[in-house]
């Protein structure tokens, strides 16, 4: 069922908002579909931040509203919708929407937004790999315990990884040593290759302004898809080397929706972490085959850069805490 029953939802705070109300983490891809859904729509919405990092999704006001531990949870005069898909249909049914995004729910649409949503654990080893320092994303000790106290209230049929799998996930990820293994990088990038391959070909024969529909705006796979594709760009694949003509789409998705292409890493530390990986040999278009061969001169321009830049941080920070230890001096 789209609307979580009553007793599963133990906050009884949120049976009282009214309007809609979305619970969402900006770095989150499935939070962007549901953000991006409300725009298309023209759907006023009150957002409300969940620290991710921190685990504010295990906490138990958070549970008491989604008892899988998830976002985006979206809240509509107190009823709760909690998985992405089932966000979009309902939204997609409102009175007052100024335009359909879901046409068709159970032919190629569906098994379009099927096939972009089996892409969420390979974007997941992407993002771990080539978007977030080394360690970043490793969890606590309590994080494990809420995940574990999340999965007896988890309802049954559910969509997509159950906490247990998550909870896999993470054990792997820090027993590794906060990495991704590298054969299971290779799957994920040989599996996203496969299915921009496949969108890209639909370009060829399409109009130049064309959405993945067909239409002159875009629909629910377009905004799937912008989330998935944009974050393997963010991770370094080389979208325009490798499908040009889903690279000139990906261009005007990212006019359309700008507010949702930023990177969630700051920018001087995207920079050191490419620097790193171009010495190390270990960028995504390595270990994609037939991917266009990074440059040494640019290898070399980036490292100064991403160097240079990091000095500066590291300096200008020594210079504060050094003026401030002179002040508490005097």
């Amino acid at each position: 069922m789209p609307i979580l029953s009553c007793d599963l939802v133990t906050n009884e705070d949120v049976k009282s908002w009214k309007g809609l109300h979305l619970l969402n983490c900006p770095p989150s891809l499935c939070s962007s579909k549901a953000r991006l859904c409300l725009k298309e729509l023209g759907l006023p919405y009150t957002s409300h931040i969940v620290n991710l990092h921190r685990g504010d999704n295990f906490s138990e006001w958070f549970l008491g509203i989604n008892p899988r531990g998830l976002v985006p949870t979206l809240v509509d005069d107190g009823r709760v919708i909690i998985e992405t898909k089932d966000i979009i249909e309902y939204l997609d049914c409102k009175p007052g929407v100024r335009r359909h995004l879901v046409g068709d729910k159970t032919g190629s649409e569906a098994k379009e937004l099927a096939a972009e949503s089996s892409m969420h654990g390979h974007v997941r080893n992407l993002t771990f790999a080539f978007l977030l320092p080394p360690g970043k994303a490793k969890k606590p000790e309590r994080y494990f315990e809420n995940m574990r106290t999340a999965a007896l209230r988890e309802p049954e049929n559910i969509v997509g990884m159950s906490i247990e799998e998550n909870v896999e996930f993470y054990r792997t990820y820090d027993s590794e040593g906060g990495t991704i293994n590298e054969t299971i990088l290779k799957v994920s990038l040989l599996a996203l290759n496969y299915n921009f391959k496949k969108l890209n070909a639909r370009f060829c024969a399409a109009p130049q302004d064309a959405w993945m529909s067909g239409a002159e705006e875009p629909n629910a796979v377009d905004i799937a898809w912008f989330c998935t594709v944009n974050r393997a760009v963010l991770c370094g694949y080389p979208l325009r080397y490798c499908h040009p003509n889903l690279a000139d789409w990906f261009v005007r998705a990212c006019e359309r929706w700008p507010e949702e292409a930023r990177s969630p890493v700051p920018k001087f530390v995207s920079y050191m972490l490419d620097a790193c990986m171009s010495v190390r040999g270990t960028k995504l278009s390595s270990y994609l085959p037939g991917a266009e061969p990074s440059s040494p001169i640019t290898r070399n321009i980036l490292t100064v850069c991403a160097l240079s830049a990091g000095g500066v941080v590291i300096g200008a920070t020594v210079w504060m805490v050094g003026k401030g230890i002179k002040n508490l001096i005097k």
